[in-house]
């Protein structure tokens, strides 16, 4: 070939090469999957709140294979199924430095058919999604990242706040979190607090094993790395209750006193001058005093109740009851007026067939809420008349002055105690601090500085009594107090009137 000839090819050839590469790219061959192909930034992990340096890059293709410039692709996080939790990962575009929380971002792609995000990870940890679609092609895929807890920040512990018989036992468990509550892999080693109601027992199944020892509160601690965190342990005797439990049920109830197995006896129960349930002597009937919820004054009903809800028998013919006792003959005492009596309150036995009989006169009682409680074997009656704390001998008459500064008596099981409601500086009425004394007037000691609702119950053995801490929140509840020390423990089940099993 000459020089010429030669320098006319290779000037043809450049040209055809021009021509070619400048086309609309119509003719470009297929080299790719057809639809939307995730290039990089999918599968991988990172901490909450992370922006990870590699973006999210997803490559457009046409039926043909073809990339597709110029086409519109829409990211969007796929949200949690709880609406209230924000979504695991966030999608931005890449000019933002620091990728805020958006519903989605939408780009367009390059002459090579890409778009590109930049990702922020969540603060839910976990699988996350971030849906990618080309509505005018139709087409729609899906990316998935993976969101990792954060460094540890604090301690969840389970259970933070619990009540247990003496001898019980608790399986604490503790498990690292980081700021977010997300679940990190450091499981907590648990130590006891300063005292002696709780011991911990090392490892169990599911955690470390708490055994309850003595009466009182105790803390437990979790211990991971430099986070500590602890849980509250309540010890109380074990006992059962019968309870009023007011509220939209209004019920009289059987519950342990750790808060366990409870059982509604009967509903709709209410009254101005309170329920007051008791137990007989044989601990299998309860006697009560009210009115239905929606009445409004004093009871003007009794009704004694086993403890299995099927026996009922009601107390009529009284315009009003303060106070009622089954004793173990079958009887019942009732304090009370009847229709038709003169002013005052009076002591009566009822007989099975409803024969009333009036048995005394309290004077000076004033019919006062809680103000009067029969002793077990009905021989008793420990009142209120004005301020002053009386009890009545009913079949003598006679009446023994007390201590002034009284409210709501509850006689023990014995009948060789009472205890009964000291004003003190209790903040609401008829609210009172518990106080022991003997039914001759000596033996007075307070037990307690809190505070008190009318209704207080001895244990059957008078080692402990038990009412409603009245006390502003979180001090209010059933509490137990250990008549010996003064020992006390707050059960935050809020429940009224008890009387012990």
């Amino acid at each position: 070939m000459s020089v010429e000839s030669a320098r006319r090819y290779f000037a043809l050839a450049a040209l055809v090469t021009v021509v070619t590469s400048c086309g609309d790219g119509a003719t470009e061959p297929a080299n790719g999957r057809p639809g939307i192909t995730v290039v990089a930034g999918a599968g991988i992990t990172d901490t909450v709140d992370a922006q990870p340096v590699q973006g999210l890059i997803v490559e457009v293709r046409d039926a043909a294979g073809r990339a597709v410039p110029g086409a519109l692709v829409r990211f969007q996080p796929r949200p949690l199924s709880d609406p209230v939790i924000e979504a695991s990962v966030f999608v931005c575009a890449l000019t933002v430095p620091m990728c805020p929380a958006s519903e989605f971002v939408a780009n367009q792609t390059d002459p090579a058919g890409r778009a590109k995000v930049a990702i922020r990870m969540g603060t839910v940890f976990g699988k996350a999604v971030i849906l990618v679609t080309v509505p005018e092609l139709g087409l729609q895929d899906s990316a998935m990242v993976t969101v990792a807890a954060g460094a540890p920040a604090a301690i969840f512990v389970y259970p933070r706040d619990t009540v247990l018989d003496v001898g019980g036992t608790v399986t604490m468990y503790g498990q690292a979190m980081d700021r977010y509550g997300n679940a990190r892999s450091e499981l907590a080693t648990f130590s006891a607090g300063a005292g002696n109601s709780v011991t911990v027992d090392g490892p169990s199944n599911l955690g470390t094993l708490v055994t309850a020892r003595d009466m009182g509160t105790q803390r437990a601690y979790a211990h991971i790395g430099n986070l500590t965190d602890s849980a509250v342990v309540r010890v109380v005797p074990a006992g059962r209750l019968v309870v009023w439990s007011p509220g939209l049920s209004t019920a009289v109830r059987l519950v342990n006193i750790d808060g366990k197995d409870a059982q509604t006896l009967i509903t709709d129960v209410g009254s101005d001058f309170g329920v007051f349930p008791r137990f007989d002597p044989t601990r299998h009937r309860i006697t009560l005093h009210s009115a239905t919820q929606s009445s409004v004054g004093p009871s003007s009903d009794a009704i004694v109740l086993d403890t299995t809800g099927t026996a009922r028998r009601d107390i009529i013919g009284f315009s009003s009851i303060i106070a009622v006792r089954e004793t173990d003959d079958g009887n019942a005492m009732v304090v009370g007026r009847r229709f038709g009596d003169a002013d005052g309150y009076y002591v009566f036995r009822v007989t099975a067939d409803n024969t009333i009989t009036l048995l005394g006169t309290l004077n000076g009682f004033s019919g006062a809420y809680g103000g009067a409680d029969i002793a077990y074997d009905g021989s008793r009656v420990a009142y209120i008349a004005g301020s002053t704390l009386n009890v009545l001998n009913v079949s003598t008459g006679a009446v023994t002055n007390l201590v002034n500064g009284a409210r709501s008596p509850r006689w023990s099981v014995q009948g060789d105690r009472l205890v009964y409601l000291f004003p003190s500086t209790c903040p609401n009425a008829p609210d009172g601090v518990a106080t022991v004394i003997n039914p001759d007037g000596s033996g007075r000691r307070v037990l307690t500085n809190f505070c008190f609702s009318p209704g207080l119950a001895w244990s059957p053995d008078a080692k402990y009594i038990i009412g409603r801490s009245s006390q502003d929140w979180p001090d209010v509840g059933l509490r137990v107090v250990r008549v010996s020390d003064g020992v006390d423990v707050l059960t935050r089940f809020d429940y009224y009137q008890p009387d012990w099993r």
